[in-house]
């Protein structure tokens, strides 16, 4: 195709045949190497084409219509060359690079981010979009927004040279870490559990429900089963330590100014120490409320 004008300029157009446009508008300098003087070349670089493709998108362009653009822009302007050769393939496959962030990619980010900055909280799920950012080269750019015990915003933008061209709000359903007592090693049933036996560690409060007791609950409780070294220790997990059981003769120990008497009962009720129990006196049959003090021993409580 061949342009024909009436001044002493000319110049040579050589279209592409597939160009990989980006931003919102395609020039002349997009589709084409453009050869003549320096002026000309810069002149002719500028003219607007069309519009791009959408991101990811592609979209073919004519020779014709690169041909119609040149003229017009020149009519426009007042400018004639002595002669434009636009030269190259009929038509041009133009593409608009991007990169699709997909709703894994998000979600991983979003995670990463609590991770990093919240350590006492987990993410259960994120609410996440895909994305088509129509650049190559990008950042990305997460902030907090809203923080309560189950739900969380997070503000994700993507930034290109350190300007936001997209923003998105994005829900995240999270739950919060709570201390919890966990078995330090293997805890048999029917031990009496110390404070070797247990550590502390924060975990998601909905894996522990039942399960955030403190050090001074556990330690003196009996084990009902075999507790594995790492489990969470839950109240059901335990028993009393029982140092009175129920129908058992106990030694019942009777004080009061400088007389100290020692009798022979019988508990109505199991007890740990420091309970406080019914015992029957075997001598009188009288039912008595005492307090246990240790193995197999009570104290009668004065009134």
């Amino acid at each position: 195709m061949l342009l024909l004008f009436q001044v002493a300029f000319a110049a040579e157009v050589v279209l592409k045949n597939d160009v990989k446009v980006s931003g919102e508008k395609v020039f002349l300098k997009d589709v084409a190497d453009i050869r003549g003087a320096p002026a000309e070349v810069q002149l002719l670089s500028d003219i607007f084409i069309t519009s791009s493709p959408p991101p990811c998108r592609e979209r073919t362009l004519s020779k014709k219509r690169v041909a119609e653009r040149i003229v017009r822009f020149l009519e426009e302007n007042g400018i004639s060359f002595k002669e434009i050769r636009v030269t190259g393939p009929s038509l041009i496959r133009m593409t608009r690079p991007c990169v699709r962030l997909d709703r894994e990619r998000v979600k991983a980010a979003v995670v990463e981010f609590f991770n990093k900055n919240y350590p006492d909280y987990v993410v259960l799920s994120v609410s996440a979009p895909s994305v088509a950012i129509p650049y190559e080269h990008f950042e990305e750019r997460i902030s907090l927004d809203s923080l309560g015990d189950r739900y969380a915003r997070v503000k994700y933008e993507i930034l290109v040279k350190g300007v936001p061209i997209r923003k998105f709000w994005i829900p995240v359903r999270i739950d919060k870490k709570v201390e919890v007592v966990v078995a330090a090693r293997d805890i048999p049933k029917g031990k009496v559990i110390s404070p070797s036996d247990l550590k502390k560690e924060k975990l998601p409060s909905l894996k522990v429900r039942r399960g955030a007791l403190t050090f001074e609950s556990v330690i003196g409780k009996v084990a009902k089963r075999d507790i594995r070294a790492g489990e969470v220790i839950k109240g059901r997990d335990l028993e009393p330590n029982f140092v009175v059981k129920k129908g058992k003769p106990v030694k019942l120990i009777y004080e009061s100014g400088g007389i100290h008497v020692e009798l022979l009962a019988v508990a109505l009720e199991n007890g740990a120490v420091g309970d406080i129990i019914k015992v029957k006196n075997v001598s009188t049959g009288k039912v008595l409320v005492c307090k246990v003090i240790g193995e197999n021993t009570v104290k009668f409580l004065l009134k």
